[in-house]
């Protein structure tokens, strides 16, 4: 491309290629007539000098290189931590990190965003922003001046792109993070407003109590964990398969279920919200012990295996495993579970 450096100076006039400034000044061209020297770009660009948490694309960064006192290189930034650079004539023209130009080109010296002129306009405001969220789901922020938004920032990733922008609202996809709070951040050329949002997930149990218990009646249990504030619904899952239980929530972090009759054994305990369905938990069904006695029968346990199953008369059921076998009236056994016949 044949872009010198100096204008027929004695470095890298004959070299073909950009070097920094050459590409910033080709780059804008169209728009602002730029001198071909990177410290002189850095006050004839614009007014507006954002600082390394504002840069959005198309403005120009600036670095000692060379110049030790001074300023040597410059670059284009375009987003997500990268720019656009030639590092001298006869290079390629690459893309790079903006930590690894640092790194390599010296003391970074601030950035200018072009066309940018000295009257000041109204930094933005953030009155709200939807409290809750999930990865791939829509922030709105409302407020004011929202229509000069370069940038959204969600938990450390700026976004550059608008679901939908006006002065008093706009909406973003919400990146991938984990649940928990994260700090919200609308950035234009003339400041930044700051807010917060909540990263929901699915309910996660940490501990049930009690967390076995035997099958002979109803067993109220508390459960402990996080997001629970919406879970919707409990489930019961055995070897028949799975059973819808209400729940009564008491907080973010607890809430109480009861749960069925039922045989010996292993169950697995599950919560729905809307945000998903939580990892299951194991409830176990125990044994009566040996000699026990159903305190509504008065009837003593036959032996280890025997566990007692409500039924209207009181009947003891002397094993435990899978029956078919009416067990009392009104009482059946499908699977593990005892349940109650049509009427």
């Amino acid at each position: 491309m044949g872009v010198c450096a100096h204008n027929g100076g004695d470095l890298d006039c004959h070299v073909s290629g950009f070097d920094c400034s050459g590409l910033t000044l080709y780059a804008w061209a169209p728009y602002k007539s730029l001198a071909h020297y990177a410290a002189t770009q850095k006050t004839q660009a614009g007014r507006f000098h954002p600082g390394i948490g504002e840069l959005v694309p198309g403005d120009l960064v600036f670095f000692s290189g060379y110049i030790a006192d001074g300023i040597g290189h410059t670059a284009i930034y375009v987003g997500n931590g990268l720019v656009i650079q030639a590092a001298q004539s006869g290079t390629a023209i690459m893309r790079s990190r903006l930590t690894d130009v640092i790194a390599e080109s010296g003391v970074y010296r601030g950035a200018v965003r072009p066309l940018t002129t000295g009257v000041q306009g109204a930094a933005p405001t953030v009155t709200s922003v939807t409290g809750q969220v999930q990865p791939g789901g829509r922030i709105t922020v409302h407020g004011a001046h929202l229509d000069t938004a370069v940038s959204v920032s969600v938990a450390g990733t700026r976004i550059y792109s608008f679901v939908q922008r006006t002065a008093t609202s706009l909406t973003v996809i919400a990146p991938a993070h984990a649940a928990g709070t994260v700090p919200v951040a609308v950035s234009t050329a003339w400041g930044t407003a700051r807010s917060s949002t909540v990263y929901v997930g699915p309910p996660q149990i940490s501990s049930i109590s009690p967390a076995s218990a035997t099958g002979v009646a109803a067993t109220p249990v508390t459960v402990t964990g996080t997001s629970l504030a919406g879970v919707t619904v409990g489930h019961l899952t055995d070897a028949v398969g799975t059973q819808d239980l209400p729940v009564t929530v008491v907080s973010d972090r607890q809430l109480t279920m009861t749960l069925p009759p039922h045989l010996p054994g292993a169950v697995s305990i599950t919560l729905t919200s809307g945000y998903g369905t939580s990892a299951p938990v194991t409830f176990t069904y125990a044994l009566l012990p040996t000699g026990s006695t159903d305190a509504r029968a008065g009837a003593p346990v036959a032996g280890p295996a025997a566990v007692a199953h409500p039924t209207t008369s009181g009947t003891h059921i002397a094993r435990s495993g899978i029956f078919d076998d009416r067990i009392g009236p009104g009482w059946y056994l499908l699977g593990p579970r005892a349940r109650r016949s049509a009427p």
